[in-house]
């Protein structure tokens, strides 16, 4: 039951950084106007959903192993019998282990569908901007010399959104892992 709740408290965290990013990364698109800024900034957006989710799950799994170690407790009293958690027919009935299977079977392909629409309409956005922009005016200044001003801007955004995301990467591995060794407890 520890590691959804350490799980959930990542997740959750994970999600603050993230809006954190940003925040910062709004700040950044206003103050310097770069298109880099814009982008990361909603493409981090997009991925404070993902960690809601994975918040969600984790504390249903932590309901679910709560209302196994209170049924297994139950039984070992041998007061299972006439309890709350059984049907007329005689069959347990385990509504967070319900919710669980409902929610992995359901809602989180659902979302990821969601999910995946998201950051497809976030891409033609961001390309739309990039669009609207004259190519020339990318490449050179208003007066027809060669700039790398807007490159110049790019540089914080694509530094903090990788750094960002490795973290990220690295958190997604970390909960990865720990769930496998939960799985493999019996």
């Amino acid at each position: 039951m520890m590691v959804e709740k350490r799980g959930k408290n990542i997740a959750v965290a994970g999600g603050v950084a993230q809006l954190v990013i940003a925040a910062v990364m709004a700040i950044t698109w206003v103050w310097t106007g770069s298109l880099a800024a814009m982008s990361s900034m909603l493409l981090s957006l997009g991925g404070i959903p993902l960690w809601g989710m994975v918040a969600l799950l984790l504390y249903c799994h932590h309901l679910a192993r709560r209302e196994e170690a209170e049924l297994r407790e139950l039984a070992e009293q041998g007061t299972t019998r006439g309890t709350i958690f059984e049907s007329e027919e005689g069959v347990e009935l385990r509504p967070a282990a319900d919710r669980v299977a409902f929610m992995e079977k359901w809602v989180v392909p659902i979302f990821t569908l969601l999910w995946a629409g998201l950051h497809v309409v976030l891409a033609v956005v961001i390309l739309r901007e990039l669009g609207a922009m004259p190519f020339r005016d990318m490449l050179l200044g208003a007066d027809g010399t060669a700039t790398l001003h807007k490159v110049y801007n790019a540089q914080p955004a694509v530094l903090i959104v990788g750094v960002v995301g490795f973290a990220a990467i690295l958190a997604a591995e970390s909960l990865a892992l720990q769930d496998l060794k939960v799985r493999a407890l019996p």
